[in-house]
């Protein structure tokens, strides 16, 4: 029998939202929040790790021109990655239009660029939004699953908290892992301590798309519930772990699907 793309979840009596928006809680202490052991002691001393590989970072604001710049090296990272490019001199404009200016922490290594993470900061709302990110990858300097990219992410972090603000968040992701999203970033996220919600005017669905083998990790409510779980949905007796039970706490509940 054929692999459904579709998994339906009415069985299941679970909606899943579209998207998800992604938040950093500030209620203690940066290092502490992140859940990994391992990306806890990467972060705690990269900045001395940074000096012995001679990278250093500067924020600077963008303006039309220099936007258009950062392009090009945003673009070649996407697509060298396979990811999708989401940015664009139309995004930027939205964002000035709206009154809010665009800033960038770009991380350098003997003169070139080798890592960047765009912001904006609402003054209103005292909250901190990344939007883009791209790095170079740099193995010498990665340890562990940790890399350039939690650096500049835990660097985004401490710059907005320096700004004042009361809420962070990392942007929205589409809420299927493994098939729309890789779920290496889907770990990434949750080892970093980043916390999944639902959208305002979110759209809810009542079926995940599944990858050829027919899997997929997803965050979901129980039918006129808001509380969010993690999921993963696989056919039975597939020879596949999705090792997401780990991020199962109060807060978070995980559970596998077979079908």
């Amino acid at each position: 029998m054929s692999t459904p793309l579709l998994f339906d979840l009415t069985p299941h009596n679970l909606q899943r939202p579209e998207k998800i928006v992604w938040t950093f809680p500030l209620d203690r202490d940066v290092l502490e929040t992140i859940k990994s052991k391992t990306t806890r002691s990467f972060l705690s001393n990269c900045e001395q790790k940074m000096n012995e590989f001679g990278i250093t970072y500067k924020v600077k604001t963008l303006d039309r021109t220099s936007f258009h710049e950062w392009l090009f090296y945003y673009k070649k990272k996407v697509t060298d990655y396979n990811y999708e490019s989401l940015a664009s001199l139309e995004w930027f404009d939205n964002k000035t239009t709206d009154g809010k200016s665009v800033e960038e922490i770009e991380f350098k290594m003997n003169g070139q660029v080798v890592g960047t993470e765009l912001f904006y900061v609402d003054l209103e709302k005292k909250r901190a939004v990344a939007v883009f990110k791209a790095s170079d990858r740099l193995e010498s300097f990665s340890k562990k699953r940790n890399s350039l990219g939690a650096v500049i992410d835990y660097i985004f972090i401490k710059t907005a908290v320096s700004r004042g603000v009361s809420s962070i968040s990392f942007g929205r992701s589409r809420n299927a892992f493994g098939v729309i999203n890789p779920l290496g970033n889907l770990d990434y996220k949750l080892r970093f301590g980043m916390v999944p919600n639902i959208p305002k005017e979110s759209v809810f669905i009542q079926s995940v798309p599944v990858d050829a083998l027919g899997r997929v990790s997803f965050f979901a409510t129980p039918k006129g519930s808001e509380k969010l779980g993690l999921f993963s949905a696989i056919p039975k007796y597939t020879d596949f772990l999705f090792e997401l039970e780990r991020f199962k706490s109060k807060d978070l509940s995980y559970q596998l699907l077979e079908y």
